[in-house]
C-alpha cells in the first residue's frame, strides 16, 4: 500500500508508487483486515477459497459421458463448464451465476438462449460477458450491442405451401407404400441397378405407381394443402410424371430419373474403366475400381434419395463421417465420438490435422478403408475457355459441358472419404489455444441437376445494371480441400495413411492405421479431399467482364453483409460461376446440404443485400487497395484474403446498388 495516496498495488517495483504524480512509497500490508475500505481485501480476508473444477460439455462426448458431466455440474462437483452450443437449448442447470461467451452469437435468439442459462432463479443475479473476436460479425454487434441484447426474436414459421417440400412428402408417401408392397430395397444397387434377367426395381416402382394405387391417392389427398393440389396435378397424377422418367431418350427427366441417371452414369463409367484395366491386365487397378463400384451401389438408399431432394430430409446433415479412434487403445477413445458432416470433415479430419476432445489432442492419420469397397474418386479441371468446373468419376471429362470446348492441361483428382478417417492420440498435450487449421475448403459450382432455371430481371435495381437472377434447389456444389500448400495429400491406396504433400519426401514405409504399431509399404497417390452435395443456390448475373479478384471481392461483400438480413454468415457461402459472353455470374448457396431456405431469402431481398454490401465496404476505414475484418475478410474466406480489395468490390457494387448515386 502507498503511504501517500493509499492506493493498493499487487506488486512493488523498488517501492515506487505507480500512481500519477504520487511521491509516496509502497510498503507490504501486514494485516489485510485493517483495510476496511477495500472491497477486494475484504473478500480476501473473509471468503474461503473454492477450488475450480472444469469440464467440457460438447457433442463430442458419447451420451452417457455427457449426461454424467451434466449431473456433476448440477450437483456442484463441477463448477465450471466449457460448452459448445449443446447447452443453448432445453437445459436447466439451476443456479448458474455467470455465462462467458467466447464470441458474439449469430442472432439475438442465440444470445437470449445462451445468456439465459444464468440467473434462472429469483434469488440469484446473472453476469453475462461476451468477448468479441476480430471478425466482421463480432465487430458489427460490438459497435451496436443493443441490436443483439434487445434484438427482435422472430417467431418460428411453418410454411405449408412450399411446393418443393410438399412434393418430397408426396414422393415419400408413394415410396413408403411401394416398399411395404414389394420386397424392401435397402441400398442404391438394389433399387437402381438391374439384376440378371430382371429390370431395375426403380422400373417396377414406376409401373406400380402409374396404376394409381388407391392407398397412395387417398394418403396424398389427406396431406397436400388444397392450394397446391392443382399445382402438382394431384387428381390427374401428373406428379408421377415429374417424379419418374417420361421418355427413354432422356433418362433424367424426373426427380427419381435424375437420381437414377447419376447412378447409371457413374457405374457405367466405372465398368468401362474396369474393362480397360482388364484388357491391359492391370489387375490391381481393376480390383480397386470394382471396390469403388461396390461403394456406390452400397450407399444407403433413403439417405441417397434424401440427399438428391427426392425424399424429405427431417434432419441434417446426411453425409456424416467420423474420426475413428477405436484402434488407438486409449481409455478416452471410448468416451468421445468425433463425427462431422463430410463437408466439414475434409478440413477438420484431414490427414495431419489435430482435434481436441476429452482434454486430449487427437491427430488424423488418414482415411478409413473397407475391405471390399473403395473411395469414389473424381477427376476435375477448370475449362480454359469459360472457367467452368468440369469433373466426372475417376477421370476428368474431355469436353467442357458448359461451352463444349476441348479440355486441355493438367487435371487433378479428389477423393470422397465416405468411410471417414482414422486417428490416434497425440503425444503433445493440448495447449491454451485451439489447434490451427492446416487447410481450408474451396467451393466450386458444378451444375444444375434439374433444368437450368430461368434468369429473371431483378426489380429495384438500376436499369443500366441489367441484373438477372435465378434460384434453384438443385445446385451441385463441390467442396475441395487442396491441402495446406495447395498440392493435395499423399494417400496410400492400400491402408489409407495420408499426409500433406510438402511435409517432406514420401517414405518407402509408413504407419499402417489399420494395425497400430505396424508398417505398410503401399503406394502413395496424390489426391485432394472433396465432397459433392445438392443445395439451394441463387445465381446473380450482370453485364460486364471483371477480374476474378473483383468478382470475389463483391461476392464476399454480399456474404459478409448477410447478417443485416438476419442470416448467419456461417449458413451461406458462395463462389464465382464463369460464363461465356459479356456477363459475369456470382453464385450464393446454402452451406447446409439439401438447403435450408437462406439462398431463397437472399434471392427475394437482393436489392437490400446489395445496398448493405456497398455501404459496408464504402464505410470501412481500411485502404481501398486492401481489406480487413470489418469489410470483406472473415475466417471462412482466409484463403482469398490477399485477393480481396474494397476497390474491386466497389467497382461492381457501385453499379448494382439501388441507392448509389
Amino acid at each position: 500500500q502507498c503511504d501517500g495516496c493509499g492506493q493498493l498495488w499487487w506488486k512493488s517495483v523498488s517501492g515506487v508508487c505507480p500512481g500519477y504524480r504520487c511521491e509516496g512509497s509502497l510498503a507490504p500490508v501486514s494485516d489485510p483486515s485493517e483495510l476496511t475500505n477495500s472491497h477486494y481485501a475484504t473478500l480476501y480476508a473473509d471468503l474461503s477459497p473454492v477450488g475450480m473444477t472444469v469440464e467440457e460439455h460438447t457433442a463430442q462426448w458419447v451420451s452417457a459421458e455427457a449426461s454424467a458431466i451434466q449431473e456433476r455440474f448440477v450437483s456442484g462437483m463441477v463448477n465450471v463448464l466449457s460448452c459448445s452450443t449443446t447447452f443453448e437449448l432445453g437445459v436447466d442447470v439451476g443456479e448458474v451465476e455467470a455465462v462467458l461467451l467466447r464470441n458474439v452469437p449469430p442472432t439475438a435468439a442465440n444470445y437470449v438462449q445462451r445468456a439465459g442459462r444464468a440467473g434462472r432463479r429469483t434469488d440469484s443475479a446473472a453476469l453475462v460477458v461476451t468477448f468479441a473476436q476480430l471478425r466482421s460479425h463480432d465487430f458489427n454487434f460490438f459497435e451496436h450491442p443493443e441490436s443483439l441484447v434487445n434484438g427482435v426474436v422472430p417467431p418460428p414459421r411453418m410454411v405449408l405451401d412450399n411446393g418443393p417440400i410438399v412434393r418430397r412428402h408426396v414422393h415419400s408417401i408413394a415410396f413408403a407404400a411401394f416398399q411395404r408392397e414389394a420386397e424392401e430395397s435397402r441400398n442404391v444397387g438394389d433399387f437402381f441397378v438391374p439384376s440378371e434377367g430382371e429390370p431395375a426395381r426403380v422400373k417396377e416402382f414406376e409401373r406400380w405407381l402409374r396404376t394409381g394405387p388407391t392407398e397412395v391417392g387417398a394418403a396424398v389427398k389427406r396431406v397436400v394443402p388444397k392450394e397446391l393440389a392443382e399445382e402438382i396435378d394431384l387428381d390427374g397424377w401428373g406428379w408421377v410424371d415429374d417424379l419418374m422418367n417420361e421418355s427413354e431418350e432422356d433418362p433424367t427427366v424426373g426427380w427419381m430419373g435424375r437420381a437414377a441417371g447419376e447412378v447409371f452414369s457413374e457405374t457405367e463409367s466405372l465398368q468401362k474403366l474396369i474393362d480397360e484395366a482388364d484388357e491391359e491386365k492391370d489387375r490391381m487397378r481393376a480390383d480397386r475400381l470394382d471396390r469403388v463400384k461396390k461403394t456406390l451401389k452400397g450407399k444407403h438408399l433413403i439417405a441417397f434419395l434424401a440427399s438428391r431432394n427426392v425424399l424429405p430430409k427431417y434432419g441434417f446433415p446426411v453425409d456424416v463421417v467420423e474420426l475413428n479412434l477405436a484402434r488407438t487403445g486409449d481409455s478416452m477413445a471410448g468416451k468421445v465420438e468425433l463425427s462431422r458432416d463430410l463437408r466439414q470433415a475434409i478440413v477438420d479430419y484431414a490427414p495431419g490435422s489435430f482435434t481436441v476432445a476429452g482434454k486430449k489432442l487427437w491427430q488424423s492419420q488418414g482415411l478409413a478403408t473397407r475391405f471390399d469397397q473403395g473411395w469414389p474418386t473424381y477427376g476435375w479441371t477448370l475449362c480454359a475457355n469459360c472457367g467452368s468446373f468440369c469433373h466426372s468419376i475417376e477421370v476428368a471429362p474431355e469436353q467442357c459441358p458448359t461451352c463444349h470446348a476441348e479440355l486441355e492441361g493438367q487435371a487433378s483428382q479428389f477423393v470422397m472419404p465416405v468411410f471417414g478417417f482414422v486417428g490416434e492420440a497425440s503425444k503433445i498435450p493440448p495447449g491454451d489455444r485451439k489447434p490451427p487449421r492446416l487447410s481450408s475448403v474451396k467451393y466450386h459450382f458444378g451444375s444444375y441437376r434439374d433444368e437450368v432455371p430461368e434468369m429473371v430481371q431483378v426489380d429495384g435495381l438500376p436499369k443500366a445494371a441489367d441484373v438477372t437472377a435465378a434460384f434453384s434447389r438443385q445446385g451441385l456444389i463441390i467442396a475441395i480441400n487442396e491441402g495446406p500448400l495447395g498440392a493435395g495429400f499423399r494417400i496410400c491406396e492400400w491402408c489409407g495413411y495420408g499426409e500433406p504433400i510438402g511435409a517432406g519426401k514420401a517414405k518407402k514405409e509408413h504407419p499402417d492405421p489399420r494395425r497400430p504399431g505396424k508398417k505398410c509399404g503401399g503406394t502413395f497417390k496424390p489426391l485432394e479431399l472433396g465432397h459433392r452435395y445438392l443445395t439451394d443456390v441463387v445465381e446473380l448475373a450482370f453485364t460486364g467482364t471483371y477480374p476474378a479478384e473483383h468478382l470475389r471481392s463483391a461476392l464476399y461483400a454480399m456474404l459478409e453483409a448477410s447478417p443485416t438480413l438476419d442470416i448467419d454468415r456461417a449458413d451461406i457461402d458462395g463462389t464465382i460461376r464463369y460464363s461465356t459472353g459479356s456477363r459475369s455470374s456470382l453464385v450464393i448457396f446454402d452451406a447446409v446440404p439439401g438447403g435450408a431456405g437462406y439462398a431463397r431469402r437472399l434471392a427475394a431481398e437482393l436489392p437490400a443485400l446489395l445496398t448493405a454490401a456497398r455501404e459496408r465496404v464504402e464505410d470501412c476505414e481500411c485502404g481501398e487497395e486492401t481489406s480487413c475484418y470489418s469489410c470483406l475478410r472473415s475466417y471462412a474466406n482466409q484463403y482469398w484474403h490477399e485477393d480481396l480489395t474494397r476497390r474491386g468490390a466497389l467497382s461492381i457494387l457501385n453499379q448494382l446498388s439501388p441507392t448509389y448515386q
